[in-house]
């Protein structure tokens, strides 16, 4: 009897509870969808389906960003950045088009974050210059200081002390 009781505690209870669990779980849908047709209203959003909020910035972080904000050419070539308000950076260099993610640290740097795939648009030969994008994977994380001589963007690499003058473009 005593083998037959560790039997039936060995296996079988977590079979019964599991059956409960679905049973639970379906009539609680079925509640929230019979609470949901009587009120006429759509159906309650779960946390997984809400966007994530963007995070704050502090008075630092948003003043670099306004100015920053736009199109920009590098001095002395055909270079382009352009900065825009949903954290999206897109680099023009001769052809190539990088687009990738960008943030302002909280003590004002601009950090390029290129671990993320980044999609570059180069033209393919033979194509009559149709750019093809191509995600090209990258693990590197640029950050460069950023401060302003009079309209012209500064942008210095703190390791290497290299900097890059910029002019915005209407």
């Amino acid at each position: 009897m005593i083998s037959c009781w560790r039997h039936w505690i060995g296996y079988r209870w977590v079979a019964s509870l599991a059956l409960l669990a679905v049973v639970l779980l379906a009539t609680e849908r079925g509640a929230t969808a019979e609470n949901v047709k009587s009120r006429g209203g759509n159906p309650p959003e779960k946390s997984s389906d809400k966007v994530a909020a963007t995070p704050k910035l502090s008075a630092t972080q948003k003043k670099v960003q306004k100015a920053i904000l736009g199109r920009w050419k590098l001095e002395d070539s055909e270079d382009e950045l352009e900065f825009r308000p949903d954290g999206v950076f897109v680099g023009k260099s001769h052809a190539v088009e990088m687009t990738t993610k960008y943030e302002i640290t909280p003590d004002g740097k601009l950090s390029l974050d290129f671990a993320l795939p980044v999609a570059r648009k180069v033209p393919t030969p033979g194509a009559g210059g149709t750019p093809a994008a191509a995600p090209t994977p990258h693990t590197t994380k640029i950050v460069r200081e950023v401060r302003f001589e009079g309209k012209v963007l500064v942008l210095r690499d703190p390791q290497t002390g290299q900097t890059f003058r910029y002019r915005r473009l209407p």
